[in-house]
């Protein structure tokens, strides 16, 4: 037994039962064992966590006291965080482990819960341990989201409860830090969480009488579990009947204090906040959440937001995880992860604490960054649980309504201005946030071929409003955009935009209003694209009586978004840069389409980039693949070529920049196998650069297209690589993915695909006995 177990057992041993080697079943105030034998149950002293002076170093403020696990009464002690240590471990990059107390993980200060908290909360403990884990080249979880036991790696010796925030900053004693710990005076209850909680549902409507919406009701507090049956009923027949192995006696002791002991013990230990960052910098990371963070739909209303208001807790917390990123400081990403999971566990706690606050604004939105955060920080355990996350989210969006178009405000024909853009926004932050839910979730169709959770029927939710109306600072400057109304444009109707797409000639852009409806729309074509391959690849999918066009409808759909293709390089001139940013996320999705409506190709892609090029059906299959449709090899290699460059040319630290770099340069390289070499004389081929990122009549994109449709001997280059199907050219091309990654400095995620490729390289060179 491993030193941590063998203190986890210590706080659940009574000493009668130690001296005759019962173990304890943990229950408060008598145990099983001890209520059998007829003897007095007592709860022997915790082992010693540090010697009296590391509290008092820790500067307690005047008036209050450090909380010691020794001074909580006996009854009270079994609820306290057992997996403590008898001395400090030593934690890498300096980290130590804080003294034990019960933890308010709602406001981050050290208190006395009241002792039936966590009953509320039968939640599995996952300790973790805050250090990095970018030399683990173990990168199977990129691809199978296999849970991680800790946060950033899997040392045992290194797995403990009570953890320290790691600074911000490499030097943890900077002015700008607070090395005070956070202390209240002791008491057998404060009911203070729970009554700051109810300030979050203030202004949460009425529970909706629809059964598919209600709220989970909150576990009613020291409700003992019901009776089966009155003592005096028995089962009608002998039992065991059925079974054969039935529950023995001792089983069932067994279950029922398994089942005993998870709820008498917190989910979460104890986590130490002396490096909880000053004002200053979490306004520092705020600010950069806003200027340098952007997704496809922005929902956060910078000019109304209120970083000091109590509901915007969790999504403060959220927004700094996500803004520390953009800092150039050497502790930002431990800190950011470490913040990112400590808000995860805020968000479960708020949640099974008042059910009410799932349906908020603020909850559902700091959902939606936790998850954006969470597939591309790089950290194991906080991308398998984004996924987890998503399917949550999903849920509590559609619970709200989110994918319904808001209630109409009546307002008085002489509301001031300022009534009507308060009006507006409730409506607009409305759409915005179930359109933002919506595009995370179809993202996973496309980056991580994985089924989206949300239907697209169950929209109805109008199209949000350009986006100078939405960063408007005031009342007036939102009049002065539209002095013709009083209350605003109307919104686009979601299905009449998308029918737009139909209605006009496929030379003519859709009606559409601006790059926030055009990312909406592609990200639907692309959803749809994705479900298209997942019946093309059906095992049924053959047993249909008659042929099913999903060939023809990939490709009606796969034109109709190339109409949202546009040349970055030709537009530079005169373009806003958020312009420019969407135009660029628009022309990588219309990209990675294209390979994900390339038959089969992100199934076995996936796989082999996951055995680093050397699982063999997946091998075969991309032989297979590459001789189906020639035409096909053509038009993947050119989308990966064009993703390349404008990730190349135009990076904006987006989350899905990683994923599309990733997938393109991997695809490209098996394109560079597929394509058949040309015969003819280098010099004397005609060159065509399919990376060239031109419009229709620009020579090389014209050249391009038309080698994707008819082919050609031609020599296929691109930026830096003089002719890509060669034996050089395919390992150019895997060079310059690992550049591009390795430039990324913002999202960890990029730094795991680089050692991919970087695998990929070494396997092309075991391959071909060439070394680089």
């Amino acid at each position: 037994m491993s030193r941590l177990e063998a203190e986890r057992d210590h706080a659940f041993l009574v000493r009668d039962n130690f001296r005759a080697k019962i173990k304890c079943s943990g229950e408060p105030d008598q145990c099983a064992a001890c209520k059998r034998r007829g003897v007095a149950c007592s709860y022997p002293a915790p082992p010693s966590f540090g010697s009296a002076s590391a509290g008092a170093s820790a500067g307690t403020p005047a008036g209050t006291e450090s909380i010691s696990p020794v001074s909580v009464p006996l009854s009270e002690q079994s609820h306290l965080p057992v997996n403590s240590t008898a001395e400090a471990h030593e934690f890498p990059n300096g980290l130590q482990e804080s003294t034990p107390s019960t933890l308010n993980p709602v406001f981050g200060v050290e208190t006395a819960f009241p002792t039936d908290m966590y009953t509320q909360n039968p939640l599995p403990i996952d300790d973790f341990a805050f250090f990095d884990f970018s030399n683990d080249l173990d990168l199977n979880w990129l691809f199978n989201n296999s849970p991680s036991d800790d946060l950033f790696g899997s040392s045992p010796e290194f797995l403990a409860n009570f953890q320290s925030l790691p600074d911000l900053q490499d030097n943890p004693t900077a002015t700008h830090f607070s090395s005070l710990d956070f202390k209240v005076e002791r008491g057998p209850q404060n009911d203070e969480p729970k009554e700051k909680l109810k300030a979050f549902t203030s202004n949460i409507p009425a529970e909706d009488p629809w059964p598919m919406a209600w709220n989970a009701e909150p576990l009613p507090e020291g409700k003992p579990l019901p009776p089966l049956a009155r003592p005096d009923e028995v089962p009608p027949r002998v039992t065991g009947s059925f079974q054969k192995r039935p529950i023995l006696p001792q089983a069932r002791d067994d279950i029922q204090r398994v089942l005993g002991s998870s709820l008498g013990r917190p989910p979460w230990g104890t986590v130490s906040l002396a490096n909880f960052p000053t004002t200053e910098m979490l306004n520092y990371c705020i600010d950069l959440f806003f200027a340098r963070f952007h997704l496809g739909i922005a929902f956060v209303h910078r000019p109304t937001f209120d970083a000091s208001s109590q509901d915007c807790v969790p999504l403060v917390l959220a927004m700094a995880s996500i803004g520390a990123c953009f800092t150039n400081f050497e502790g930002a990403k431990p800190f950011a992860h470490c913040l990112s999971e400590l808000n995860r566990r805020l968000l479960l706690f708020m949640g099974e604490s008042e059910t009410r606050l799932t349906r908020t604004y603020q909850y559902i939105a700091a959902q939606a960054l936790q998850g954006s955060y969470g597939f591309c920080n790089g950290s194991k355990r906080l991308f398998d649980m984004s996924e987890r996350f998503r399917m949550s989210l999903v849920h509590n969006a559609r619970a709200m309504g989110l994918f319904q178009e808001p209630a109409e405000f009546t307002l008085e024909a002489h509301a001031s201005e300022q009534s009507r853009w308060e009006a507006w926004l409730a409506k607009e932050q409305h759409r915005r946030l179930g359109w933002a839910v919506y595009q995370y979730d179809a993202s996973v169709s496309y980056l991580h071929n994985r089924r989206p959770s949300i239907v697209v029927g169950e929209l109805s939710l109008g199209l949000p409003s350009e986006i100078a109306l939405w960063e408007a600072e005031s009342a007036q400057a939102w009049m002065a955009l539209h002095p013709w109304s009083d209350n605003g444009p109307q919104a686009v109707p979601f299905r009449n935009a998308m029918r737009s797409m139909y209605a006009n000639e496929p030379s003519e852009k859709p009606l559409t209003g601006g790059t926030q409806h055009q990312y909406i729309i592609a990200t639907t074509f692309a959803r749809f694209i994705w479900s298209l391959k997942e019946l093309e690849s059906s095992p049924t999918h053959d047993l249909a009586p008659e042929a099913w066009p999903m060939g023809d409808g990939k490709l009606n759909l796969l034109k109709q978004l190339d109409r949202f293709l546009s040349s970055p390089t030709a537009k530079r001139e005169g373009k806003r840069n958020t312009t420019m940013r969407s135009s660029v996320e628009i022309n990588q999705i219309v990209h990675m389409s294209h390979l994900t409506g390339a038959g089969d190709l992100l199934d076995w892609l996936h796989t082999l980039a996951r055995s680093s090029g050397t699982h063999t059906a997946a091998r075969a299959r991309m032989v297979k693949w590459g001789s189906e449709n020639s035409r096909r090899v053509r038009d993947v290699a050119f989308h990966s070529a064009q993703m390349l460059a404008l990730v190349r040319e135009y990076p904006f630290n987006h989350p899905a920049e990683s994923y599309n770099a990733f997938w393109a340069g991997v695809a490209l390289w098996c394109m560079a196998h597929l394509l058949p070499p040309v015969n003819t004389i280098s010099g004397l081929r005609p060159a065509i650069q399919i990376d060239s990122l031109g419009e229709a009549g620009d020579l090389q994109f014209d050249l391009s297209t038309e080698w994707v449709e008819q082919g050609g001997e031609y020599a296929i280059t691109l930026y830096g690589i003089p002719d890509l199907v060669t034996l050089e050219g395919r390992f150019e091309i895997l060079e310059q993915t690992a550049t591009l990654l390795e430039k990324m400095p913002v999202w960890g995620i990029s730094n795991n695909f680089f050692k991919v490729v970087l695998l990929l390289i070494k396997e092309e060179e075991r391959g071909t006995n060439v070394k680089r």
